[in-house]
């Protein structure tokens, strides 16, 4: 519970920082200052993260699943978050073209990755009506 207050307490500290430097003529170092307390935030929250992925991966075992889709959506779920990250960091900036670009090639890097799963699901289609 304490790292949402931790959270809070530092995205506000960020932004009151931030729109204080935005009203001081300092736009560059408001965004600074909003890239810093992101990354904390993000630095904060990635022991969680792993302790995520470690529980569905005992999760995954324990049924017998396959840990390679598993690892694949994992990845995939990370590449959406980092793609939104620095896309809204990009807006922030204010740079939505930039932040656009970002998101685009995070989703198809997301298609790219996907590509060998698809070909699977296609195959058992395919072997199931044949």
């Amino acid at each position: 519970m304490e790292v949402v207050f931790y959270i809070v307490a530092l995205a506000l500290v960020a932004l009151t920082v931030a729109v204080y430097l935005k009203s001081s003529q300092l736009p560059a170092v408001a965004l600074l200052v909003i890239l810093c307390g992101s990354v904390l935030i993000l630095l904060k929250i990635l022991p969680y993260m792993a302790n995520l992925f470690s529980v569905i991966g005992n999760i995954a075992g324990d049924a017998g699943l396959s840990t390679d889709y598993l690892t694949l959506v994992i990845k995939v779920v990370c590449i959406a978050y980092v793609g939104e990250f620095a896309g809204q960091i990009c807006r922030d900036a204010g740079e939505a073209g930039l932040a656009q670009k970002v998101e685009i090639g995070t989703k198809m890097v997301i298609m790219v990755m996907t590509v060998p799963l698809l070909e699977t699901i296609l195959t058992t289609i395919i072997a199931v009506f044949d």
